[in-house]
């Protein structure tokens, strides 16, 4: 690689040394239904090629606050609309509320991705979401509800509000409105630009030198 071309690599390596984007949440779930509980599930939302094998949920029993169940999620998460992709876990003996909750969490960093619950809040008192309090999604199940049917993000992810309607694993959902997740990025200080400037500046001379070749009498 040519000097030049080294250090603009390098540049923009360093000006984009976090340009992943972040999306993951819980999306969707079915938990209750009349009659025995069928096809209960848990889907997240996350950026196409997210490697869910670091992620797991979390089930929490609202009453006291402590995990009750466990589910390691796995596979690599589709793109199923412009950049965004949505997996679908098959997940039964999920409690019905009053109230109860859901931790998306990452196993290797210890991060709490998400934390809602249903049919109320209440504060996690054991496991990785230790001492954070449930985003209640304000809608629930009934237990006379149809199967076939679950709470899903409605609108954009921005405004956190769901509804009861028929169920879409693996799919958007009904009345949710998705844009392509923004890039973080991580500029660099000034003294770094000024570093790299001169660098270039340097590369640049000693460059034009070693092509000079000397004139001889």
């Amino acid at each position: 690689m040519k000097p030049l071309s080294y250090v603009l690599a390098l540049f923009f390596t360093l000006i984009c040394t976090q340009c992943n984007a972040t999306l993951l949440l819980i999306n969707e779930l079915h938990y209750d239904n009349t009659g025995s509980d069928k096809n209960e599930f848990v889907e997240v939302i996350a950026d196409a090629g997210t490697d869910l094998s670091q992620w797991s949920l979390l089930f929490y029993n609202g009453s006291n606050g402590l995990v009750y169940k466990s589910t390691a999620l796995h596979g690599i998460v589709p793109d199923s609309h412009h950049g965004i992709g949505f997996s679908s876990f098959s997940v039964s003996g999920i409690q019905n509320g009053s109230p109860d909750g859901i931790a998306l969490v990452n196993t290797i960093t210890d991060a709490v991705d998400d934390f809602i619950s249903y049919e109320g809040s209440f504060t996690a008192l054991n496991g990785t979401a230790t001492g954070f309090t449930s985003t209640d999604i304000v809608v629930n199940q009934p237990p006379s509800a149809e199967l076939g049917f679950s709470l899903q993000r409605t609108d954009t992810l921005a405004k956190n509000t769901w509804h009861l309607a028929t169920h879409t694993p693996g799919i958007i959902n009904q009345q949710q409105t998705l844009v392509a997740s923004p890039v973080a990025v991580n500029l660099p200080n000034s003294m770094t630009l000024f570093l790299l400037g001169l660098l270039l500046i340097v590369v640049q001379v000693n460059g034009h030198h070693s092509q000079t070749k000397p004139k001889f009498a």
